[in-house]
């Protein structure tokens, strides 16, 4: 029987003003649960256990400037929001009892506008959310978060260093990743990642590193560096933009 319990998670645009005050964000979307809990691999990375209990770690971290990011799909108002909710119903039932009562979490999606319905009668259309449904303001709030800022994005490909998203930011550098498994055999790829961005000379950090931004995201914190954990959001851009075709994700 699924554990009822009361699970509070802020959404997605309270989510961003909480960012803009310089927090940091540590994201879990169904990859980085499967991998946390054992369920299988994830797109980008294989199951381990030193990257499971890492997951595990920064789920129950206490760290005051980092937010916790997780799917938003447990009350009422998300469930009706919700894109594909026979999807997340099945994390909601395994993964509701790892979250602490009286904790509060913030939204997962604020990198995946896709996941929530943005007009009446979405959800019944379809399974996720169109791109363009997205509304244009959503995007620049997203982008408000470097706006005239030095940014170091975190990525596998240094083309995506002139995605459209990221030419609000006063400067760019870029710290390369490892398109899959970019933990490694006992995490060596991460600690030379996380070295490389401790080393970068920026105000913001933007990870796009699958489930490792996760853990770049806390660690990054951890030494007074803001990082968001941005997931795909480059992808769902370009999307929305109708700018697939330029392979810059």
């Amino acid at each position: 029987m699924p554990v009822t319990k009361e699970i509070t998670v802020i959404d997605e645009l309270r989510t961003l003003e909480k960012l803009q005050d310089g927090y940091s964000i540590a994201r879990y979307g169904d990859g980085e649960l499967d991998l946390a809990f054992g369920k299988r691999d994830a797109v980008f990375e294989n199951q381990g256990a030193d990257l499971a209990a890492r997951l595990r770690e920064v789920l129950v971290s206490g760290l005051e400037k980092l937010l916790i990011g997780v799917p938003n799909i447990f009350s009422a108002e998300a469930k009706d929001r919700l894109c594909n909710p026979a999807f997340w119903k099945k994390y909601e039932d395994n993964f509701l009892h790892h979250l602490e009562p009286g904790k509060i979490y913030y939204s997962a999606f604020i990198t995946r506008p896709d996941n929530v319905a943005h007009r009446p009668g979405q959800v019944e259309r379809r399974n996720r959310s169109a791109p363009e449904d997205v509304e244009p303001a959503y995007w620049d709030r997203l982008k408000n978060l470097w706006e005239g800022k030095a940014a170091t994005i975190v990525h596998f490909d240094a083309k995506t260093m002139e995605h459209p998203l990221y030419q609000n930011a006063s400067s760019r550098n870029f710290v390369p990743c490892e398109q899959r498994d970019a933990w490694g055999a006992n995490g060596e790829n991460y600690r030379l990642l996380l070295d490389s961005c401790l080393k970068a000379e920026s105000e913001i950090i933007l990870a796009s590193v699958g489930p490792v931004a996760t853990i770049l995201a806390h660690d990054l914190c951890q030494e007074g560096r803001q990082c968001i954990d941005l997931g795909q959001a480059t992808r769902v851009y370009q999307m929305w933009r109708g700018l697939e075709h330029m392979h810059l994700y």
